[in-house]
């Protein structure tokens, strides 16, 4: 799996193994797993994402809307 359009900025968490990439041309982050190397998740975020902070963003809206 790729990842979307135009990725920017990377973020790693070394915790879970998961790697997330702000897609400024798609709009989106993409969920990597670390282990598998392969998209995990693709998070929508309505705008053009292109830093660790919309990164962060994105992540914190994700976990809001599902409760973790």
């Amino acid at each position: 799996n790729d990842t979307g359009l135009a990725p920017q900025s990377i973020s790693l968490n070394p915790a879970t193994n998961r790697i997330y990439v702000a897609n400024y041309g798609s709009g989106n982050v993409s969920v990597i797993d670390g282990s598998t190397n392969s998209v995990a998740a693709s998070l929508d975020v309505g705008y053009f994402p292109a830093s660790e902070a919309a990164i962060q963003e994105a992540l914190q809206t994700w976990h809001d809307a599902v409760g973790k």
